[in-house]
């Protein structure tokens, strides 16, 4: 309902509460969100309804906001829902991944506290020999942001002048040694079959100016008519 003042809305449910959540994130309406987000804390198993709609942020029906003030919001409904049975419909790793890849474009009204971040690292995977881990659904690369995120927040936790700490990199990508590959069979080919492979493997030049000229003239003579 609104207000007696009819300055702003009051949520009575906590399904209410959780659809006014959904309204002003579809409508990109971020730090509203987050102004809101200690209304939808739940400990208890949510409702059906209250389900449908918490699954609604996170739809592909709904498109899937990758903005990084909604990766922000995902994650404060997150840590206030960490006490509650349910299961969410985003993965927490890969929100946090992505959080701290963009955290430097995340709105200030909308950052995790450095607590918030700690209690939601705990449970996100960290390491490829974690058995969460989904080679599927993470990436090394992924992980590890999250795990040089915990090791730079805990550094600074236990000393606040703390300018360094320890970091993993992901392991480099092996080189290709396309080139000191060998066919021992190319030595028996015979001239026209050499001259064959060579015509396959050519990259044969095809002058496209004239094609883009005349494809802007054709439209711009359409445009014209």
């Amino acid at each position: 309902p609104v207000h007696i003042s009819l300055s702003f809305l009051s949520s009575t449910t906590l399904a209410s509460a959780m659809y006014l959540v959904l309204l002003r994130y579809l409508n990109r309406q971020y730090k509203e969100v987050v102004r809101l987000v200690n209304t939808v804390s739940s400990d208890t198993n949510l409702t059906p309804e209250e389900l449908h709609t918490l699954q609604l942020m996170y739809n592909p029906k709904t498109s899937i906001d990758n903005h990084p003030d909604a990766h922000a919001c995902r994650l404060k409904i997150t840590f206030v829902m960490l006490d509650s049975p349910i299961c969410l419909p985003w993965d927490l790793s890969r929100e946090m991944s992505s959080y701290v890849l963009k955290v430097q474009h995340v709105s200030a009204e909308c950052r995790l506290s450095a607590e918030e971040e700690l209690a939601l690292l705990q449970r996100t995977v960290c390491d490829t020999a974690d058995p969460r881990f989904n080679p599927e659904v993470h990436t090394v690369y992924s992980v590890l942001l999250c795990k040089n995120r915990r090791s730079a927040l805990r550094a600074q936790a236990s000393n606040p002048q703390a300018t360094n700490c320890a970091i993993e990199l992901p392991p480099r990508p092996r080189d290709s040694q396309w080139i000191y590959k060998w066919t021992e069979d190319i030595v028996h080919y015979t001239p026209e079959k050499l001259e064959q492979l060579l015509n396959a493997l050519a990259m044969k030049y095809r002058h496209t100016r004239l094609m883009q000229m005349d494809g802007m003239l054709e439209l711009l003579g359409s445009l014209n008519c």
